[in-house]
C-alpha cells in the first residue's frame, strides 16, 4: 500500500473517531441535563412571569378581536369617558382603543369632599380619600404593595390616621420586620401575584395571592385601602383580586404600559380596557389623576407621544354589577 493511501486511510480513522467521541460526550450532557431537570424543580425567572402582552389574556379575548362588527367610539360628544361593552371595544379600531385608555385614565368620575396626599408631595406619595366610610382613624387596615425603600406614605398614614399598615415588596434587599409599633408599619418581603410561587429577580422572590396573602397574616377582615405601584403586574394582579370578591374600600393603582413596541397589538389594549371595565364595574370610580409625566413614549400605532404611566385613586360608592 503506497504511503499517500495509507495516509488517506488514517485520516478517515481519525475522523470516525472524533466524531464517535462527540456523540458520546453529547449524550452524555444531554443526560446529565435530563437527570438533573427531573431532580430540580425550576424556579421560574421574573423575566417568565412579567405580564407581557401574551401573558395571562384570556381567551376570550383572541376570540373577540376576530369579530367582522364595528363600533365607532364617540370621543367628540362625550364629558365623561365611559368605556363600553367588552364586546363593543372587540369591534373598535386599535388606534381608538389606544386613545381610550389615554382618555379614560384621564378621567375623574366622582367627588371625595376629602381627598389628601399622603407621603412624599412628588413621586412615592399617594391620594387617599379621607372621608370617614372610606378611611376610620383608628380602625383601618392598609396594604402596601411596591415600596421601593419609599415609606412616607406608610409611615405617614400610619401616624396620621392609626392604621395598621402593612407593606410589601420582595424586590428589596431587606428581611421581613416590624418599622414602627405605634404606629404600627410591618414590613413584609413577600410580593403579590395571581398565583402563589417562588420566581427569581435580583433574589428569589415569594408571591402570594391576595387571599394567601391575608391567610398569612391571619386577616379575616378586607384591607380598607389597597395601595399598589408594582411595575405591570398589576396586569396580573386585578383580575384575581376580583374575581374573589377581595374588594376594599379604596383602590391607589399606579398602571403601567410596557414599551412602544406593544402599542400596535389590539389584544394588550382590549386586555388592559376589559380589566379597567371589570373594576368599573365592581363599582369603584377615580376620584383622583396623575400622570407620571417623566413616564412617556412615542407609540409605534399612532406616533403620537402618550403617558405610559398613570396614577388613579378609587372609592368603591355603587353595587357590583358584574354577572
Amino acid at each position: 500500500m503506497s504511503s499517500s493511501r495509507m495516509k488517506s486511510v488514517y485520516i478517515k480513522l481519525i475522523s470516525i473517531a472524533a466524531v464517535v467521541v462527540t456523540a458520546f460526550l453529547l449524550l452524555s450532557i444531554s443526560r446529565n441535563s435530563l437527570t438533573f431537570s427531573l431532580r430540580t424543580p425550576r424556579t421560574k425567572s421574573i423575566d417568565d412571569l412579567s405580564p407581557d402582552f401574551y401573558r395571562n389574556i384570556p381567551d376570550d379575548i383572541y376570540s373577540c378581536v376576530k369579530t367582522t362588527k364595528t363600533y365607532e367610539y364617540d370621543f367628540d360628544n362625550t364629558d365623561l369617558y365611559l368605556l363600553p361593552s367588552k364586546e363593543n371595544m372587540c369591534a373598535m379600531k386599535t388606534e381608538d382603543l389606544e386613545k381610550l385608555y389615554q382618555m379614560y385614565l384621564g378621567t375623574i368620575q366622582t367627588i371625595c369632599k376629602r381627598p389628601l396626599r399622603l407621603g412624599n408631595r412628588i413621586d412615592g406619595g399617594w391620594d387617599l380619600c379621607v372621608e370617614k366610610q372610606f378611611l376610620t382613624p383608628g380602625a383601618c387596615q392598609v396594604y402596601s404593595f411596591g415600596i421601593n425603600y419609599d415609606f412616607t406614605f406608610d409611615d405617614e398614614i400610619a401616624k396620621e390616621f392609626d392604621c395598621k399598615v402593612h407593606s410589601f415588596d420582595p424586590s428589596m434587599d431587606q428581611e421581613s420586620y416590624q418599622r414602627s409599633k405605634n404606629p404600627f408599619v410591618y414590613f413584609h418581603d413577600i410580593g403579590i401575584a395571581s398565583k402563589s410561587q417562588q420566581v427569581i429577580g435580583n433574589k428569589e422572590w415569594r408571591m402570594l395571592t391576595m387571599k394567601d396573602t391575608m391567610t398569612e397574616l391571619g386577616h379575616k377582615t378586607i384591607p380598607d385601602v389597597i395601595k399598589m405601584d408594582i411595575e405591570y403586574w398589576e396586569w396580573d394582579v386585578l383580575p384575581n383580586i376580583l374575581s374573589s370578591s377581595l374588594l376594599p374600600k379604596q383602590f391607589a393603582i399606579e398602571y403601567h404600559l410596557w414599551d412602544a413596541s406593544y402599542t400596535t397589538k389590539k389584544v394588550v389594549w382590549l386586555h388592559r380596557l376589559w380589566i379597567l371595565k371589570d373594576l368599573y364595574d365592581a363599582g369603584y370610580r377615580s376620584f383622583w389623576v396623575n400622570r407620571n409625566l417623566p413616564c412617556t413614549f412615542k407609540s409605534e400605532l399612532t406616533l403620537k407621544y402618550i403617558y405610559a404611566c398613570h396614577e388613579v385613586s378609587y372609592v368603591r360608592i355603587e353595587n357590583d354589577i358584574r354577572t
